[in-house]
């Protein structure tokens, strides 16, 4: 999937399809959105740092879900209250419930370990990516120190003629 093609995604998911809305909630210009699609390319870090719920794998590669995994919002829901609830029950009125109890609890276990893999996979994924990123750096630094000594070879071959 091209950036562009995951731009219209987030234009259509975020802003009912509305680019003026989408650069709005951007804090951007309609212009620049106009530009990000014309080049195949878009601020990483801005619509990251601004839509809610976005996987970043998505967002770099077009790979995998464009939204993160619900089962995120599914446990901060249920896993709130005082000391005597859970998931919105109240655990002092009987006993019964105790076996529905563990079997929710069992579920939440289940979500808490994908969301732990996810995790452990998204850190993968950013681990890569600073290595890649640092043999860009060491790459465009041998690239100058190259232009440097050409430049320089050149100079002192017009200053012999």
């Amino acid at each position: 999937m091209s950036k562009r093609e995951r731009l219209e995604a987030l234009i259509d998911h975020y802003s009912n399809g509305n680019k003026s809305d989408f650069a709005r909630m951007l804090g951007i210009k309609p212009q620049t959105i106009n530009s990000w699609m014309s080049r195949d390319s878009y601020d990483i870090d801005l619509i990251y740092s601004i839509c809610e719920n976005l996987s970043a794998d998505w967002l770099l590669t077009g790979e995998g879900e464009m939204l993160l995994d619900e089962s995120i919002n599914k446990v901060t829901q249920h896993v709130t209250g005082s000391n005597n609830t859970f998931a919105g029950r109240d655990l002092t009125t009987s006993t019964a419930d105790l076996p529905e109890l563990i079997a929710m609890t069992d579920q939440h276990q289940s979500t808490i370990s994908e969301l732990i893999s996810t995790i452990s996979n998204q850190q993968t994924t950013i681990s890569n990516q600073q290595t890649m990123i640092s043999e860009l750096v060491n790459t465009v630094s041998r690239q100058q120190q190259d232009i440097s000594s050409l430049l320089g070879s050149l100079g002192h071959k017009s200053d012999q003629d």
